[in-house]
């Protein structure tokens, strides 16, 4: 059999290696010329002991994993603590339910001992939640920011940040966002629960890079870098000149790269990114932020037009009975919310709203509540917040979800956007001629509207 030849790929030189040596975690010839079961057994010293090193502490690694959760690391897992001891960021693009959470969780516990962790969730719920499963797999050192403490509480903590004391800082988005001056930049390991709530804010991005060792002149130096670059291999011939000035800039991100103090894991089911910034992840950490890909999923999506959705919804409970969201449509009050909660409970369906989730986790894990209710929006917490794959069955829309928004184009702060969202629906009103010729003047204003 012909062996492929992977470029770049040893895991100890990082030079040309065989298919086959990697199949048998065996480094490229040049660094070891003959083929041996056990090759750390017969080194002492060199470059070559890194990869000895790698499968001691993946070893290391699946057997707390193992003694602590009671069962085995998933293939999947397996491959992104590989990349994370060979000293990589990355993205974890995976559905939901595959370990994302647990993986940071076991991770940061596991090398808690020789580096800090910040673990971010876009949530309170969330972040409350691995905070607890936290301290059972470490008993000291980890912090907790809870923005539901008493004012003086809060004080104590903030200051903790500050000076440091913690192994595992567990916050929300919006606490590193408003406190990012309280942060000592020592992280080895930071991972993001749920990305797209970092990518909504450009200054989200640069403080996640700036805990990594990054300065605000560096971030800055790199975004013109990206802009340059686009605007150079736009261009169909280049001059010698051109090259050398383009060499020349490459070499100074390659500087600016080398100040990483540690690596960063993001997390995520559903990034779609679409701000230009997402790129500095790639220049200075190797890695990008994509939308996933997923053909096949053990999920119905089903749908029923009715005339009293909230009263059918009553016999779709009662057969799936626990481990259900409900959703009202995101037009909807938190009076009706309330009183549909109600009109549940009257039903012999015992539910609550999604406000009062926290104060009975317990009870929902336990099955003693059958349905959360909340608003079919991406900002209610119910639709982003929960990390309960072992609980949580299905999902119940009562009411067409929507996305409401203004005719008013002064209230709009963007013509493009505007009209943006008008593109869809206008497919439906006018004819295939005038649709094509509004599609073409919105190309045009995406031109002119065009924001570094």
């Amino acid at each position: 059999m012909i062996p492929l030849i992977y470029k770049n790929m040893c895991p100890n030189c990082k030079g040309d290696i065989e298919s086959f040596r990697l199949y048998r975690s065996l480094p490229c010839r040049k660094c070891l010329k003959d083929e041996v079961d056990d090759y750390c057994d017969i080194l002492k010293e060199g470059e070559l002991l890194k990869v000895c090193e790698l499968n001691e502490n993946i070893k290391d690694f699946c057997d707390f994993f193992k003694k602590s959760f009671g069962f085995e690391l998933r293939d999947i897992q397996k491959s992104w603590a590989k990349r994370f001891f060979l000293g990589t960021s990355f993205a974890l693009l995976a559905p939901t339910g595959v370990g994302k959470t647990t993986f940071g969780l076991a991770l940061s516990s596991f090398i808690s001992k020789k580096t800090k962790s910040y673990l971010i969730f876009p949530t309170y719920l969330l972040a409350h939640e691995a905070y607890k499963r936290a301290t059972k797999l470490n008993k000291e050192g980890v912090l907790f920011y809870d923005s539901k403490a008493s004012a003086e509480e809060k004080e104590r903590l903030k200051e903790k940040i500050k000076k440091g004391e913690y192994k595992i800082l567990i916050t929300t988005t919006m606490f590193l966002y408003k406190n990012f001056e309280l942060f000592k930049k020592d992280f080895g390991f930071i991972f993001v629960d749920d990305v797209d709530s970092i990518l909504k804010s450009a200054k989200n991005i640069d403080k996640i890079l700036m805990l990594l060792g990054f300065e605000e002149e560096d971030i800055d130096k790199t975004l013109d870098f990206i802009i340059y670059k686009r605007r150079l291999f736009s261009k169909k011939n280049l001059t010698q000149k051109e090259l050398q000035e383009y060499k020349k800039r490459e070499n100074e991100i390659k500087k600016i790269v080398s100040k990483k103090r540690g690596n960063l894991i993001v997390s995520s089911a559903t990034a779609n990114p679409k701000s230009k910034r997402v790129l500095l992840f790639r220049e200075l950490l190797g890695f990008e932020v994509s939308k996933p890909s997923i053909t096949i999923r053990n999920i119905k999506d089903l749908y029923k037009i009715s005339k009293e959705p909230k009263k059918d919804s009553i016999e779709y409970i009662k057969l799936l009975k626990n481990g259900g969201l409900v959703f009202l449509p995101s037009n909807s009050t938190k009076e009706e919310l309330k009183e549909y909660i109600e009109f549940l409970n009257e039903n012999g369906i015992k539910a609550i709203s999604y406000e009062e989730l926290e104060e009975n986790l317990d009870r929902f894990k336990r099955g003693e509540i059958l349905v959360v209710v909340g608003i079919a929006s991406y900002k209610n917490p119910l639709a982003r917040g929960l990390d309960l794959p072992d609980v949580v069955r299905y999902a119940l829309f009562v009411g067409v979800p929507k996305l409401k928004f203004s005719l008013n184009i002064q209230k709009h702060t963007s013509l493009y956007y505007f009209l943006l969202i008008l593109y869809p629906i206008l497919k439906e009103i006018v004819d295939k001629e005038k649709f094509q010729e509004f599609g073409e003047y919105l190309n045009y204003l995406k031109k002119i509207f065009y924001v570094k």
